[in-house]
């Protein structure tokens, strides 16, 4: 309601020079990233936040501390590194969204003032700048699966995982525990 009721109170101008196709796409984006961050917080996060606390304080009551230590530092190495490709890649990502919405309000726009454009005679423009839009958003959204970021991520977590579960070995080993 807060976004209807802000559209409502923006100026003429505002809507008079709309891109409603790209503020609809903005808007629907906005909905559907709440709706993942909250069901990924509540169906990853707090479960990995339970299971690392019940591990920790599992390895510091039957092992010693040093095994708490090594998972704790594993798993700050995979956040720190995980936060830092995750900004990298919301530059992208960001830069792809804009093209998408550009290339939307075109659309959309274009079909609001339908009249306008059959009676100039424009369809052909309209749809050539709707064609070019498109294809710079498909350019760069090929740009960025080509960056297998996902597969970066799952590596690092796979290095994390070896690591830690390395060096908790090598030292159990060595204590016959």
């Amino acid at each position: 309601m807060r976004v209807f009721r802000h559209l409502h109170s923006l100026s003429l101008r505002f809507h008079l020079e709309r891109q409603t196709g790209g503020m609809s796409r903005d808007i629907e984006r906005g909905t559907r990233g709440i709706q993942q961050l909250v069901s990924y917080s509540l169906y990853s996060i707090l479960p990995m936040l339970v299971e690392v606390g019940l591990v920790i304080t599992f390895f510091v009551t039957k092992y010693a501390a040093y095994y708490a230590i090594v998972t704790g530092v594993a798993l700050a190495a995979y956040i720190v590194f995980t936060v830092k490709v995750t900004e990298w890649r919301t530059h992208f990502r960001r830069t792809m969204n804009d093209l998408d919405s550009k290339a939307n309000s075109r659309a959309i726009d274009s079909l609001l003032n339908y009249e306008t454009v059959k009676y100039f005679g424009n369809e052909e423009w309209e749809t050539r700048r709707y064609d070019e839009n498109l294809q710079r958003y498909r350019a760069r959204r090929d740009q960025v699966a080509a960056l297998v970021v996902d597969a970066e991520l799952r590596a690092a977590d796979d290095y994390r995982h070896g690591t830690g579960v390395h060096s908790v070995a090598r030292d159990a080993g060595r204590h016959g525990e």
